[in-house]
């Protein structure tokens, strides 16, 4: 009977070791994991820290950037919300159901153009940056 005991206490004891050893290697995988969790949580944010300062980038170049006959860019969301301009005043706006100095809707087909063509030429009357009077404006919107 006591050779049956100690063979019983020593497989309760190999069963605690496994038990432990169980916990330790599950433990062990926790902290793997849990670090290489942390570490894509950290790549992610500079993703997109980058996407940000990229997009805050183009919006200054837009804000400022003139080619030919003082012509610039300007960034629109794809339903015409105004995100950056030049004329920092239409910043924010929705120009969707704007209209030209003529009546012309452009919004509907800025989008189409820019959208579901893959980009087009919009031409509208449009008063230029630091003048007074309309004139002719040939825009490519993509």
């Amino acid at each position: 009977m006591a050779h049956f005991q100690g063979r019983t206490a020593r497989n309760t004891i190999r069963v605690g070791m496994l038990y432990l050893q169980e916990g330790h290697q599950a433990l062990d995988r926790y902290r793997k994991h849990a670090f290489q969790d942390r570490k894509q949580a950290v790549k992610d944010a500079m993703t997109l820290f980058l996407a940000q300062e990229a997009k805050e980038a183009a919006y200054k170049l837009a804000r400022n950037t003139r080619y030919f006959n003082n012509d610039y860019f300007f960034i629109y969301t794809d339903k015409l919300k105004a995100l950056a301009h030049p004329d920092r005043s239409l910043e924010g706006r929705d120009l969707s159901k704007g209209v030209d100095q003529n009546g012309y809707a452009y919004g509907p087909d800025m989008i189409r153009k820019a959208t579901r063509e893959g980009g087009g030429f919009v031409n509208l009357l449009w008063t230029r940056l630091g003048e007074s009077d309309p004139i002719s404006k040939l825009l490519y919107v993509k």
